[in-house]
């Protein structure tokens, strides 16, 4: 089965509490089905325009939440794509290894929270989309 088919949006459960707040969490049990090493956030994305993402990770599993705002996310595992809607902060998206992301058509003030399975390694990283085809192809 390609990475890509294990690539699914996450509902997060909800807490409504009397006075109209919501606690929204996240754990072993509810969507996080990796060990968490890190934390980040990529804030203020303003553009319809704007493309980010454009790289895959060799190892690191992620799940990437919208805070606020809504952006489009699509995947591809070098033979087939997906596109993804995030426009709900209780809904993630869980991305797996080996999987090409390109993000775009970001709402104004989109801001976006990723859980992410490893520390920062540039070398985990594979920026260019050939060398993401090549590289997979001698996974295979």
């Amino acid at each position: 089965m390609s990475n890509l088919n294990k690539c699914k949006l996450i509902d997060f459960k909800n807490h409504n509490f009397n006075d109209g707040s919501i606690l929204t969490y996240a754990d072993e049990h509810n969507g996080i089905d990796f060990n968490l090493k890190r934390i980040y956030f990529i804030t203020n994305l303003n553009n319809e325009s704007l493309r980010r993402g454009f790289h895959a990770h060799k190892n690191l599993h992620q799940i990437l939440v919208p805070l606020s705002g809504s952006l489009e996310i699509e995947l591809s595992d070098g033979n087939n794509k997906k596109t993804f809607n995030l426009n709900k902060n209780n809904v993630g998206l869980r991305i797996h290894p080996l999987i090409w992301r390109e993000f775009y058509n970001f709402s104004n003030n989109t801001n976006i929270l990723v859980l992410a399975s490893l520390n920062y390694s540039e070398d985990d990283y594979i920026r260019n989309y050939n060398d993401f085809l090549k590289y997979i192809e001698n996974e295979s």
